[in-house]
């Protein structure tokens, strides 16, 4: 017998109950976290179970503007993939189905690159995008070794050498936190970054509430001028790097003293591995990425799925946007991708 529950965002107990009974479960699933990231839209943890099979999702609930109450649902910003324990093959329809129920009509999720799941026949999903990491489980010494890293040691040297240390401060602060957010804003104005990449006083003040499970880490010069600062987060098993800023003409080891220090923080904390995520791109010569892969000295990747739950919705809404567009939507959303002429969600 099939039992499939619906769990609100206002139900702190049962959702973390339920979560903590999942291996893979992660910060992102953390309904701390899960309300900071969803811009104040209802969040929900769907769950359904028959017999040892359980499959279970963190998803954000987003109207569609001037679409008759519909809705689209998407996992957390960051990897709340789907949790799943045993064959969950045969529960997927009845989570979809529930979701139509509530006029969900899609959902949009961010895989994991530290888990397995299984997903539903016919579902969209993106090619694989590398990501790096660092591995911890053999100690912060081990971490850092072999000819990868050797770029990133010498710059750790050399920064120290330069009067440059790192700070770490485990559940800063909202003080700690608006000074890094300051830091942040600046870096993305000077990044040209669009409004996406820009969080409010509500999400500073929600993601305080981790506690010890969010750090903020700053790398300063012997004056306390910081050249760098970020935040990371850690659940169960594994730690990430979520934000990051840096000063300006500031010194260019910043970022590896920044990155060691957060795998301190995190080997500190017994995480298995730091996860640095991937590039601006998908391109396999990112800056970015090639830097990160730098320090870490492990390769995952990363991917996007799509699932629909109302089919004719869907097509309905994409097909509109396309015509107005004159063209073809890229995303799976595609009724959300920003176009002139054609305001977001339409």
């Amino acid at each position: 017998m099939m039992e499939l529950r619906w769990i609100p965002g206002t139900d702190d107990q049962t959702w973390m109950r339920t979560v903590s009974a999942y291996p893979d479960a992660d910060i992102y699933h953390d309904l701390t976290y899960a309300r900071a990231a969803a811009l104040g839209n209802e969040v929900v943890l769907v769950e359904a179970t028959s017999g040892t099979a359980r499959l279970a999702l963190t998803l954000a609930l987003k109207p569609i503007p001037a679409c008759g109450g519909y809705l689209d649902a998407e996992s957390p910003y960051g990897y709340a993939g789907p949790l799943c324990l045993g064959d969950v093959t045969g529960l997927w329809p009845a989570v979809l189905a529930a979701l139509a129920e509530r006029l969900v009509i899609n959902v949009f999720l961010r895989l994991s690159p530290m888990a397995t799941v299984s997903l539903p026949h016919g579902c969209w999903r993106s090619p694989p995008q590398m990501t790096a990491c660092i591995p911890l489980a053999d100690g912060l010494e081990s971490a850092f070794a072999g000819g990868r890293c050797a770029g990133h040691r010498s710059q750790v040297a050399r920064g120290q050498r330069a009067g440059l240390r790192a700070t770490t401060r485990s559940a800063p602060s909202m003080a700690d936190l608006q000074r890094f957010r300051l830091l942040y804003d600046t870096t993305m104005q000077a990044l040209n970054a669009d409004g996406s990449y820009y969080f409010s006083d509500a999400y500073y003040q929600l993601v305080t509430r981790l506690g010890d499970r969010l750090s903020a880490v700053e790398v300063v010069d012997a004056h306390d001028v910081i050249h760098a600062a970020a935040l990371f987060m850690r659940g169960a098993h594994w730690a990430h790097y979520h934000l990051s800023g840096r000063l300006q003409g500031g010194h260019n080891a910043a970022g590896d003293l920044l990155l060691h220090a957060g795998a301190a923080w995190a080997a500190e904390n017994r995480c298995s591995l730091l996860h640095l995520g991937g590039g601006h791109s998908s391109a396999a010569d990112d800056p970015l990425l090639a830097f990160k892969r730098r320090i870490g000295r492990a390769d995952t990747t990363a991917a996007f799925a799509g699932i629909v739950c109302l089919p004719a919705v869907h097509a309905r809404l994409t097909s509109a946007w396309e015509a107005a567009a004159g063209r073809q939507a890229r995303w799976f959303q595609g009724y959300r991708e920003p176009h002139r002429g054609v305001p977001d969600g339409q």
